[in-house]
């Protein structure tokens, strides 16, 4: 019965976590901003995520060791801040708010699965993060294909900007419930058994949110160490494959990041449609992070990440293509067959990445290496989503997947290359 309430407070934390794909539509829509407003509202988010690993997950966390009392605060505060998320009228507040509301999401998810997994032993440990982490990644979907349902039935009587913001509303009291489960759950005493499968589809959290700590160590394997500090944090190797990680990362947020905004303004998709593909899109990305959990057994990491990466300069140059000619009614029969077949690539991606990590690292220092690979992954999000909103507001959408699809090419070659 444990095991199950803290399964679905991960997954109710996913539909929480849907509101990412909410924000740029939000800011183009009901507040009427420019592109801009929307990457910069995303790169706050994200930032804010960052941030949180150092100050909250990270350093606090450890300074107060009460995972439930930061995780229930966590949760009231995330929940209330999506509430005032779903009533803003000033685009430029939601800037400042995104940051906040990315700050406590990472570091609600970190509180509870510290709670769930903070007291067994190394093996289960590890266990119960994988769990969490894909229970989080199902919410995700319930988030995406509840608001492809719900958007519709709420067209009948409300405007399509009224829409949105009760399906925000409804992140945000799935957040809330999240709070009884917490104060009145036991902690588990064991985990379930994994599978290789959803071992290698923990990266999709681990990489880049619950398991990333101090930000600064990502500096730390570009710079390297000061002199006096002693042996570097990383290897070279290890190093020289984060820097090509924040080249590839980048590329891919160029591509995703304002995604949403695309398929509504320029392909004519309603948000109901849109949040359906971005189901599909998630299913498809799951069921690639199966097969190449098994995969791996034979192949290794590093060329299954070649290859996914080339896979996506073609793909994103797809995009362009579809791009040049927005006409609603065959964008969509194009666009549902690339789309997925990105998302698909994405999982092997996530996959294969977090793997190659993990046979890199040295013995003792594996979870400074994923977090520093999270922080890597982060800071190309980062770069890519600036450079999104300032691309495609100036030059448009066929210049922003072009771009992409350069950008990815380009860490490619740093891949190849070392």
């Amino acid at each position: 019965m444990a095991s199950r309430r803290w399964r679905a407070v991960a997954a109710l934390a996913g539909v929480g976590d849907s509101v990412y794909t909410a924000i740029p539509l939000l800011v183009i829509g009901p507040l009427a901003q420019p592109i801009e407003v929307a990457a910069s509202a995303l790169v706050a988010y994200t930032a804010g995520g960052m941030l949180s690993n150092v100050l909250v997950w990270g350093r606090l966390g450890d300074l107060i060791d009460r995972p439930r009392i930061l995780a229930l605060i966590g949760t009231v505060a995330q929940g209330v801040l999506l509430l005032v998320l779903a009533v803003a009228t000033s685009g430029w507040s939601i800037v400042p708010l995104c940051a906040v509301i990315g700050v406590v999401a990472v570091s609600m998810d970190g509180a509870v699965a510290r709670l769930v997994a903070g007291d067994l032993p190394g093996r289960e440990r590890s266990a119960a993060f994988l769990v969490y982490s894909s229970m989080i990644e199902r919410g995700l979907l319930i988030g995406f294909a509840g608001a492809a349902f719900v958007l519709p039935l709420l067209a009948l009587s409300l405007s399509g900007d009224l829409a949105l913001r009760v399906v925000i509303t409804l992140y945000a009291l799935a957040v809330l419930a999240q709070a009884p489960l917490i104060a009145t759950g036991p902690v588990p005493g064991r985990i379930p058994r994994v599978t290789v499968g959803r071992v290698a589809a923990s990266g999709i959290h681990l990489s880049g949110a619950g398991a990333a700590r101090p930000f600064h160590q990502a500096l730390r394997f570009v710079r390297g160490p000061r002199p006096g500090a002693g042996p570097r944090p990383l290897p070279d190797e290890l190093r020289l494959f984060f820097v090509t990680q924040v080249v590839l990362h980048a590329g891919y947020a160029l591509y995703g990041s304002i995604l949403a905004i695309y398929l509504r303004e320029e392909a004519g998709l309603n948000m109901a449609l849109v949040m359906s593909l971005f189901a599909a899109g998630g299913i498809t990305t799951n069921l690639a992070l199966l097969r190449t959990g098994r995969w791996l057994v034979t192949v290794p990491a590093v060329q299954i990440l070649a290859a996914s990466a080339s896979a996506r300069v073609v793909l994103f140059l797809g995009f362009a293509i579809i791009a040049l000619a927005p006409t609603a009614g065959w964008s969509l029969t194009a666009l549902l067959p690339l789309y997925l077949l990105t998302q698909a690539v994405w999982g092997l991606i996530l996959a294969s990445g977090v793997a190659h990590v993990a046979e890199l690292a040295p013995a003792r220092g594996k979870a400074r290496t994923m977090s520093s690979y999270g922080a890597a992954s982060s800071t190309g999000v980062i770069i890519g989503t600036m450079a999104a909103g300032a691309i495609a507001g100036s030059f448009g959408f066929v210049a922003l997947f072009a771009s992409a699809s350069a950008v990815v090419l380009v860490g490619l070659v740093l891949l190849m290359r070392w």
